[in-house]
C-alpha cells in the first residue's frame, strides 16, 4: 500500500483520503515492517540451525517466542499502540533462544576441535639424523608426556563446557532430552578421539612402512651388535626384557601412548570410566595396530637374519684357540708324513683365518633395515680379536718350535766344536769315552740337523709372509747354519781319525762280552718260565706270586749274586750299558727276543694275579653267604660280571695255567649258581635233599646252617643232569600231593542230606553231586595209580590205594543204601494197601 501510494505521488495522482492518513505514517509502518522482518528471519533461522536433538531442550525458549509471536498473530493490527512492545519482547525471546543454540553449538565445537588435536602425529615425522635407540626412547617418553599434561587440562576444560551447557539450559540431568542430547554429544567425542588416534596410529605405520618411507629417510633409532660370548646381541635388545627398553617394547609403547590418550577423559554420560576400551576395541583401531606389529616384526626379522650372518663365526668364540690347536696338532701328527707337509697344513690354516678377517672386514659397518639402524662396528672389532688370537696360536707355536730348534741348534755346535778342537789340537786331554760320545752325538745328530735348514727357511718365509716378527738372530743362525755344521763335522772325522787303534781294540772286546751277555739272557729265560708264578696251584697265595713280580722289576728286593742274576731289572741294567758302549763305537746294539718277552710277560702275569685275587676275594664273599637267604640273582650277576672282565684279558696268557685254573673256577661257579637257581625251589622236601647228598657224596647238612660254600663244595655241576632229575621229580610229586589233598579237601566237604517221610522219620535223598564227585575222584585215583612218580613213593601208593578203597566202599554203601530205601519203599506201600490186608494180614503186620 504504501509503495503504490508513494507511485502515485510521484505520478501526481490523486489518492484517497483513508490512504493519505496511512501514508502520513510511512516512516513508522516501514520501521514495523522492517522489525517484523527481522524477527521472521531470526526465527527461521533458529529453527533451520537447530539439531533433532536440541529441540527437546530448546522447547522451552521456543514456547515464549511463539507465544509472544501468537500476540502478533491472533490480535495486534497496524493500528495498535503495542507494536513496539510486541516487537522488543518478541526479538528479546528470540534472541535468548538465539544465544542458547549458538552456545550448546559453540561448546561442541570447541569440544570437537580440541579432540582432533589429541594425537601424536607431530611425532612421528621424518628426522633428520638417527639417534640410538636409548636416546630416542627417552625424548619420545618426554614429548608424549608433555603431551598428556597438555590433553589433562582439556579434559578438564571439556568437562567445564558440558557444564556450562547444562547450566545454560537448566535442565535436569535425569531428563531424557538432556540424556539424549548427552547422547549425542559423546557419540561426537567418541568419533572425533577415535578420528585423531587412528591418524596417531596411520603416522605410526608410515614412519616403519616401506612402502611409504622414503628411500632418502634416516633411520629412526640404532642398535649396536655386540659380541657378549656365548650370545651375538642387540643393544638394546630387539625381543621384549623386563626392563622395557627394547625395541619391540618401543613398539609397544608407540602404540600404547597412542591409545592411552583415549584414558585421560572421563566419559560425559556416565563419568565413571574414559573412552579407551570403546576407541581400543574398535575394528578400524585393531585393524591398524596388527598393521604396525607386522610391520615391525618385519624390521625385526630383517636386523635378525643380519645377526645370523655373524653367527656362521660362532666357533672362533664358543671354543677356545688352544683347544682346537691342539685337536689341529693331533690331526697333523698322523696324517703329515714330513715337515713340509706339516708347515702346508700350518699355511692353509692360517690362510683361512686371515680369508675370513677380510670377509668381515669386508662387511659394512652399519646397515639400514626399514627404520631399524644396526651398528656392527662392536661385533666386527669382537672377531677381530678373537682371529688375532687363533691366528696367534699357529704363528706363535711355529716361531717358538723355530727358536727352540735353532738355540738348541746352535748350543751343540758351540759345545761340541769347543770339545772336539781342544781334543784335535791336544790342548787337553780328554777320556775316549768322553770324545767318543760327542763324535756319537754330532753323527747322530748330523741327518736330523741338516734336514731341517730347508724347512727352517721356508718356515720364516711364512712366518714373515703374514707380518710376524721374526728375530734377527734366529734369521742370521738359520742361513748360516749349514755352513756351521760342515765345520762342525769335518772336526768329528778328524778326531774319529785319530782314535782308529782305540775303536778297534773297544770292538774287539765289546763282541766278547756281547757273546757272553746272550748266552747269560738264555739262561734267565729258561729260569723265568720255570720259576715264575705261572701255576695257580690247590691253595693260591697271592702275596708269594706278588713278591715274585716284584723281585724281577725292582734290583733293591735281590741283594744276593745269587738273586741279581735272575732279576730281569738287573740284567736290563746290563744290557743298557753294554748298549750304550756298543753305540759309542759304532757296533750294532745287542737284542735278545727272550728278555723283551719276559717285559711283556712280568706285566701281564701282574695283571693276571690281580684278577686271580679279585676272583679269590668275591669267592670268599660267596660262600659265606646263608643259604636261605641269598638272592641267587644277585649272586649270578656277579659271578657273571666276573667272567666278563677275566674274559678280556689279552690273547697271549690264555693258554697260561693259572688263568686256565681261575677260568675253570668261574665257569664252575657260574654252573652251580645255576643249578643252585633249582634247589630253591620251594617243592625240595627233607627227602630230597637227603638224596642229593647220597648223589654228591657229600655230608648231612644242619639247614639253619646251610651256607652257599657248602653247596659249592658239593661240586653240583659233576652231577648236573642228576639235579636237574631230583627237581623235576620233586615238582612232579609236588603235584600228586596236590591232586591228593584236593581229592580230600572235597570229599571232607561233603554232607549226606535226609528229610522226614510219612513212613520214616529220616530218608536219604538222591546224592547226584556227591556221586558225580566220588566219579570223578576215583577216576583221579585211577590214573594215578599208573604214574610212574607214585609207583616209586610207597608212601603215594599207599595214601591212593587207601583213599581208592575208601571211595570204592562209600560208593557200594550209597548205592545199597538207596536200592535198600527204594525197595522198602515200594514194600510199604504195597502192604499198607487194603487189599494187602485183606489178603495177607500176617504178612503186612510182620512187614
Amino acid at each position: 500500500l504504501l509503495r503504490e501510494t508513494k507511485y502515485f505521488y510521484l505520478l501526481e495522482v490523486e489518492v484517497p483520503e483513508a490512504v493519505e492518513i496511512v501514508y502520513s505514517k510511512a516512516d513508522i509502518y516501514q520501521q514495523h515492517a522492517g522489525n517484523l522482518q527481522l524477527i521472521v528471519n531470526s526465527y527461521n533461522m533458529l529453527l533451520s540451525s537447530m539439531a533433532d536433538v536440541e529441540l527437546p531442550l530448546m522447547l522451552p525458549k521456543l514456547e515464549l517466542v511463539d507465544e509472544a509471536l501468537e500476540e502478533g498473530i491472533e490480535h495486534l493490527n497496524w493500528r495498535n499502540h503495542s507494536i513496539a512492545s510486541f516487537i522488543k519482547k518478541t526479538t528479546s525471546y528470540i534472541a535468548d533462544a538465539t544465544n542458547l543454540l549458538e552456545l550448546l553449538k559453540l561448546n561442541v565445537k570447541k569440544i570437537c576441535e580440541m579432540l582432533k588435536g589429541w594425537g601424536t602425529t607431530s611425532l612421528h615425522g621424518t628426522r633428520k639424523n638417527t639417534v640410538g635407540a636409548e636416546e630416542y626412547h627417552q625424548t619420545y617418553k618426554a614429548a608424549v608426556e608433555a603431551r598428556l599434561n597438555n590433553f589433562r587440562d582439556e579434559g578438564a576444560h571439556i568437562h567445564a563446557l558440558i557444564a556450562q551447557i547444562h547450566m545454560a539450559l537448566q535442565v535436569s540431568r535425569g531428563d531424557p532430552a538432556w540424556r539424549k542430547y548427552v547422547e549425542h554429544v559423546n557419540d561426537l567425542i567418541v568419533s572425533t578421539l577415535r578420528g585423531s588416534l587412528i591418524e596417531s596410529l596411520e603416522s605410526i605405520r608410515d614412519m616403519i612402512d616401506p612402502a611409504t618411507r622414503k628411500e632418502t629417510s634416516h633411520a629412526l633409532v640404532e642398535v649396536r651388535l655386540e659380541l657378549v660370548a656365548p650370545e651375538a646381541l642387540f643393544f638394546p635388545e630387539i625381543s621384549a626384557n623386563l626392563s622395557h627398553t627394547s625395541l619391540e617394547d618401543l613398539v609397544e609403547y608407540w602404540i600404547t601412548a597412542t591409545l592411552s590418550i583415549a584414558k585421560l577423559l572421563q566419559r560425559i554420560d556416565s563419568g565413571e570410566s574414559n573412552y579407551y576400551q570403546q576407541i581400543a576395541d574398535s575394528p578400524d583401531v585393531q585393524e591398524l595396530v596388527a598393521s604396525i606389529r607386522d610391520l615391525a616384526i618385519k624390521a625385526f626379522e630383517m636386523a635378525r637374519a643380519h645377526r645370523s650372518g655373524y653367527l656362521e663365526y660362532a666357533r672362533f668364540w664358543l671354543a677356545q684357540p688352544s683347544d682346537e690347536f691342539a685337536l689341529f696338532l693331533s690331526k697333523i701328527k698322523g696324517k703329515c708324513k714330513d715337515h713340509k707337509e706339516e708347515l702346508g697344513a700350518f699355511d692353509e690354516q692360517i690362510a683361512t683365518l686371515k680369508n675370513i678377517e677380510a670377509s668381515i672386514k669386508a662387511l659394512p659397518n652399519r646397515e639400514t633395515f626399514i627404520w631399524i639402524s644396526v651398528d656392527s662396528k662392536p661385533m666386527k672389532q669382537a672377531l677381530f680379536t678373537l682371529l688375532s688370537k687363533w691366528t696367534f696360536a699357529y704363528t706363535n707355536h711355529l716361531l717358538k718350535d723355530l727358536l727352540e730348534k735353532t738355540t738348541e741348534m746352535s748350543q751343540f755346535v758351540q759345545h761340541s766344536n769347543s770339545r772336539l778342537k781342544s781334543f784335535a789340537d791336544e790342548e787337553e786331554k780328554l777320556p775316549v769315552p768322553e770324545i767318543m760320545g760327542v763324535i756319537t752325538d754330532v753323527r747322530k745328530a748330523s741327518a736330523r740337523t741338516e734336514e731341517m735348514f730347508g724347512p727352517w727357511q721356508e718356515t720364516i718365509n711364512l712366518l714373515q709372509g703374514y707380518g710376524v716378527d721374526v728375530p734377527t738372530s734366529c734369521v742370521q743362525t738359520v742361513q748360516t747354519a749349514s755352513k756351521i755344521w760342515n765345520v762342525l763335522k769335518k772336526r768329528m772325522y778328524q778326531c774319529r781319525t785319530m782314535l782308529e787303534d782305540t775303536c778297534t781294540r773297544e770292538q774287539t772286546r765289546l763282541r766278547k762280552e756281547s757273546a757272553d751277555f746272550i748266552a747269560k739272557a738264555n739262561a734267565f729265560r729258561n729260569w723265568f718260565k720255570l720259576n715264575m708264578p705261572f701255576q695257580l696251584g690247590t691253595n693260591p697265595e697271592p702275596d708269594h706270586a706278588y713278591s715274585a713280580i716284584d723281585s724281577q722289576r725292582f734290583m733293591q728286593i735281590a741283594l744276593d749274586g745269587e738273586s741279581q742274576q735272575h732279576c730281569l731289572a738287573g740284567i736290563l741294567v746290563d744290557l743298557n750299558e753294554l748298549n750304550t758302549q756298543e753305540e759309542l763305537f759304532d757296533l750294532s746294539m745287542t737284542q735278545h727276543e727272550g728278555l723283551q718277552k719276559c717285559t711283556v710277560e712280568l706285566v701281564e702275569l701282574k695283571h693276571v694275579w690281580d684278577l686271580v685275587c679279585v676272583f679269590l676275594a668275591s669267592f670268599s664273599r660267596w660262600t659265606e653267604l646263608a643259604w636261605f637267604q641269598v638272592k641267587l640273582e644277585v649272586l649270578s650277576q656277579d659271578v657273571e660280571e666276573l667272567c666278563e672282565l677275566v674274559s678280556q684279558s689279552q690273547d697271549r696268557h690264555r693258554g697260561w695255567p693259572v688263568y686256565v685254573a681261575m677260568e675253570e673256577k668261574l665257569r664252575t661257579s657260574l654252573e652251580a649258581v645255576k643249578l643252585m637257581h633249582l634247589l630253591q625251589s620251594p617243592v625240595l622236601r627233607q627227602r630230597h635233599w637227603k638224596q642229593l647228598l647220597r648223589l654228591t657224596g657229600g655230608s648231612l647238612l644242619n639247614e639253619s646252617d646251610i651256607k652257599v660254600g657248602d653247596l659249592l663244595a658239593l661240586n653240583l655241576p659233576a652231577h648236573g643232569r642228576e639235579v636237574e632229575e631230583l627237581v623235576t621229580s620233586a615238582e612232579k610229586e609236588s603235584e600228586i600231593e596236590t591232586m591228593l589233598q584236593a581229592i580230600e579237601e572235597k570229599w571232607s566237604l561233603l554232607n549226606l542230606m535226609f528229610t522226614p517221610s510219612e513212613q520214616h522219620k529220616w530218608v536219604l535223598q538222591q546224592q547226584d553231586n556227591m556221586m558225580g564227585v566220588l566219579h570223578e575222584a576215583l577216576v583221579e585215583l585211577q590214573n594215578l595209580s599208573f604214574n610212574p612218580s607214585v609207583a616209586k613213593n610207597s608212601s603215594f601208593s599207599e595214601l591212593v590205594r587207601t583213599l581208592q578203597q575208601q571211595l570204592s566202599g562209600a560208593e557200594s554203601l550209597l548205592n545199597l543204601w538207596l536200592l535198600a530205601q527204594h525197595k522198602h519203599a515200594t514194600l510199604h506201600a504195597l502192604f499198607s494197601s487194603t487189599v494187602s490186608r485183606a489178603q495177607c494180614g500176617d504178612h503186612a503186620d510182620a512187614f
